[in-house]
């Protein structure tokens, strides 16, 4: 374990030299994990974030706990709590992830930050991959490093963590609420830790690299047809040119990914393949609008799409 350890921190090192980091810890195993790595990585500042959700009533002692950390680690400590609970019919994981990310991507100016450090495991990674396949979204996953996102625990899976923890003999907290299968990633996880019973833990890496192959391939097609939506300008929310497009593709899972990524240009999110559908038909039918997720709408107004926002 010890060998495991040190090249962990060798192969963070040439990520993190000279570069100030603001590493997201929540106290869950996987920070606690990726903090100790980075303290032994030597960038030329760390700074330890935490963000509060108040969605349990140990958010509290996860803070204490994290403040603890970063004393010991002698290191800043950066806290923030969420005080606006999620709006009604607004996706709660949704919410706090973005008000998250806004806390962190603060954190990183006023800091002067160069990379915000997140905890993903490959397991995280292969549970992402899972879930856009099983609801029909792009299969696109996160890179080990992406603009200004580090993630240093890419390669390594989540029984590695726990070993070395172990090793460490170093404590982290539990959030029960990753137990409740309600939640579709703690359902997906759920399987994950099934298939690894059955098929032996290097089903974890074996599926990231394939996960990243894909990745690869599906990152190069999305270019080029972004390109080509971007080179219509104005006319590509044009009824009649879009629909032209799509009957040209003869293929039905590219054309639904063409209209993906039109979808995903207009709308500023992604959506699953049933409104790809939705959308197709909708083109081809005398319906004047189409609602989607996140409080949006299409509306044909002669013969030219607009955007609105539902009320």
């Amino acid at each position: 374990m010890k060998n495991k350890i040190f090249q962990l921190v060798e192969s963070t090192r040439k990520f993190v030299a000279n570069k100030t980091i603001i590493a997201a810890v929540s106290g869950g195993k996987d920070s606690v994990y990726m903090l100790y790595v980075l303290s032994k990585a030597s960038p030329k500042r760390l700074v330890v974030a935490h963000f509060n959700h108040k969605s349990r009533p140990e958010s509290d002692d996860d803070e204490s706990f994290v403040k603890e950390l970063a004393k010991k680690f002698n290191l800043p400590f950066i806290v923030e709590t969420l005080t606006t609970p999620p709006p009604t019919g607004v996706s709660v994981e949704s919410y706090y992830r973005e008000k998250r990310y806004e806390f962190l991507k603060n954190v990183l100016t006023s800091q002067k930050g160069n990379l915000i450090s997140t905890a993903h495991t490959a397991n995280d990674i292969v549970e992402t991959f899972l879930f856009r396949l099983f609801t029909g979204r792009a299969l696109r996953i996160p890179k080990q490093i992406d603009d200004n996102l580090f993630r240093p625990l890419y390669f390594t899976t989540t029984d590695e963590v726990l070993k070395a923890l172990k090793y460490l003999k170093q404590d982290f907290r539990v959030d029960q609420t990753n137990f409740d299968l309600r939640y579709d990633r703690n359902f997906i996880r759920k399987i994950v830790q099934d298939l690894m019973q059955r098929f032996g833990k290097r089903l974890i890496i074996n599926t990231l690299q394939k996960a990243i192959f894909i990745n690869k391939r599906a990152g190069g097609m999305t270019k080029v047809v972004d390109a080509f939506w971007q080179s219509m300008e104005d006319r590509k929310k044009n009824v009649e040119l879009i629909k032209t497009v799509i009957e040209k593709i003869r293929d039905e899972e590219l054309s639904l990914f063409v209209l993906a990524r039109w979808l995903y240009l207009n709308l500023g999110f992604e959506v699953g393949h049933i409104h790809c559908v939705r959308f197709r038909n909708f083109l081809n039918s005398h319906a004047k609008e189409i609602q989607f997720p996140l409080k949006k709408k299409l509306v044909k107004e002669e013969n030219f799409l607009t955007i609105y926002e539902v009320r």
